[in-house]
């Protein structure tokens, strides 16, 4: 569930607007702070793979990227350190805010 998720973010950020579904954003959205909670789970497998999706987020990247961040500051698992600097890196390209991408 959580690769088809983002699959479905990155093909969302990056195909035509007249593609994406109706209320895709607001569901998108909406799903993040439950996604991002993911990053906290006590399974090191979960929280490795919750970062792709997260990474798909990049109309989003001003949130995620400190979440990202805060994560790795606690982080042990090394599959996991990784898989959080590949969705950062992912995510800074599209960040706004100074000193977050």
């Amino acid at each position: 569930m959580l690769e088809l998720l983002g699959d479905l973010a990155s093909t969302a950020h990056t195909c035509d607007e007249e593609l994406i579904a109706e209320g895709w954003g607001t569901a998108w959205r909406d799903a993040l702070p439950t996604l991002a909670g993911l990053l906290d789970d006590p399974d090191p497998e979960l929280r490795e793979m919750v970062t792709y999706p997260l990474s798909g987020g990049g109309e989003d990247s001003d949130r995620l990227v400190p979440c990202l961040r805060d994560r790795w500051a606690r982080e042990d698992n090394v599959a996991v350190l990784v898989s959080l600097m590949m969705a950062a890196e992912r995510l800074a390209s599209h960040c706004e805010e100074e000193g977050v991408g």
